[in-house]
């Protein structure tokens, strides 16, 4: 449910379709990334970014508490998440 909320979102559709732009005459590069990572604390983070051999670099990332909900998303700066969308990874969490 995050993962698909989070690419509905307009400024990280944004953000993807000019990274992949970026990167399309770039064979060593690829989209990529890693995630759900659990942090400890009752969260779980992802990461969508730039593949290399040496690295990622991350152009997008999420963040999901899982005991309240609470999406936090970075696409080059704060997303601001509408409430329809974080209604309902409130509600994927409580499930």
């Amino acid at each position: 449910m995050a993962s698909e909320t989070v690419r509905a979102l307009p400024e990280v559709r944004e953000v993807l379709a000019k990274t992949l732009d970026a990167i399309r005459s770039k064979p060593d590069l690829s989209l990529g990334g890693f995630g759900p990572e659990l942090n400890g604390d009752g969260t779980f983070s992802v990461v969508i970014g730039i593949n290399s051999r040496e690295r990622i670099e991350q152009v997008v990332g999420y963040e999901v508490n899982q005991r309240t909900g609470e999406l936090s998303v970075f696409a080059g700066g704060d997303v601001v998440v509408p409430e329809a969308a974080r209604v309902a990874v409130r509600r994927a969490c409580m499930k």
